[in-house]
């Protein structure tokens, strides 16, 4: 199984961190309807204002419920196998018996030993990666293994051989280490009213007093805490990043349900966020904040946000 079938869900980057990412490409790159699992996706403001500007916890550590619990697999006939293994050797098995299956194998490692990662021999960082296939290099007399990496919100292929995957997963503490891979059955079925369910048990619970958008509109300096302007500006470039992602991924699962005019509010609702995401790199880069436009579309940002949670909630009365 080649990289090529990790088709990325656009935007996802935005929104998951790696082990997710690659979950759902892959689940995409199978054409499996992975928008289904996206139907809790909608993260108040209010939290990503308390774990990213407040905690300042960076996005892709943000305690999301979205494919948390990975038996919401099942929905859509998926379950993921964890293993636990000591050595490379115990792994090395594994690969032939997945892989030759069409399956592939999600592999966390320390990136600080493995060598194309931004963070090797720098810092101790858990990252994951995505073992797609094998083959015997006869040159070499070693088997080459195939691991897939993000590289700028999409997947390239790093080829290694046996015992430099050797080297980097046993390095690893066990605590930067994991296995798992996907078992898709022949036999199962889309649960979507469970799924219909999930929607409306989360969008019940939903709350959002805009806190994170009010903050910016009383001013920017208001934000405290902060060592500096820049310090300020990359945590709200990451706020309003991983909200564009959350809004994206939302929109897609509201789309795949039927709900046209829900999903197009949120999708734009995801633009904005984006473009205030972009808005704070801008500013970052220049060091200058232009507080007059910047408050202006973080109203523009509010008032999308009120009205797309208005057209989700119109839509469940109609679906519930």
């Amino acid at each position: 199984m080649s990289s090529s079938l990790l088709k990325a869900v656009e935007h996802a980057g935005k929104y998951f961190n790696c082990w997710k990412y690659e979950m759902s490409g892959y689940l995409n790159g199978r054409g499996l309807p992975v928008d289904y699992l996206f139907y809790n996706a909608l993260e108040s403001s209010d939290q990503v204002f308390a774990q990213i500007i407040q905690l300042k916890k960076n996005r892709w550590v943000y305690e999301t419920a979205c494919l948390r619990d990975e038996a919401q697999l099942h929905l859509i006939g998926v379950s993921l196998v964890r293993k636990r293994f000591e050595t490379f050797d115990q792994l090395a098995a594994l690969v032939p018996e997945v892989t030759d299956q069409s399956s592939s194998i999600l592999l966390l490692m320390d990136s600080f030993y493995v060598p194309h990662s931004e963070h090797y021999q720098t810092a101790h960082h858990p990252h994951s990666y995505v073992i797609t296939s094998y083959q015997s290099d006869e040159l070499l007399k070693e088997t080459i293994y195939n691991l897939v990496d993000i590289v700028i919100d999409d997947y390239k292929d790093f080829p290694y051989a046996a015992s430099d995957l050797k080297l980097m997963y046993e390095s690893s503490l066990p605590t930067h280490r994991a296995i798992a891979y996907f078992d898709i059955k022949s036999d199962s079925r889309l649960q979507k009213e469970r799924i219909l369910d999930g929607y409306h048990r989360h969008l019940r619970q939903y709350s959002d007093n805009y806190v994170l958008h009010d903050q910016v509109i009383a001013g920017i300096d208001s934000f405290d805490g902060f060592t500096d302007q820049q310090e300020r500006l990359y945590h709200l470039e990451m706020a309003y990043t991983f909200m564009a992602g959350s809004r994206y991924m939302y929109a897609r699962f509201l789309k795949i349900m039927g709900f046209q005019a829900a999903s197009e509010s949120y999708y734009e609702a995801g633009e904005q966020a984006e473009s205030l995401s972009n808005m704070y790199r801008r500013y970052g880069l220049i060091g200058e904040v232009d507080s007059e436009e910047l408050v202006e579309e973080c109203k523009r940002m509010k008032e999308m946000e009120q009205e797309a949670l208005y057209a989700v909630r119109q839509q469940a009365m109609v679906s519930g």
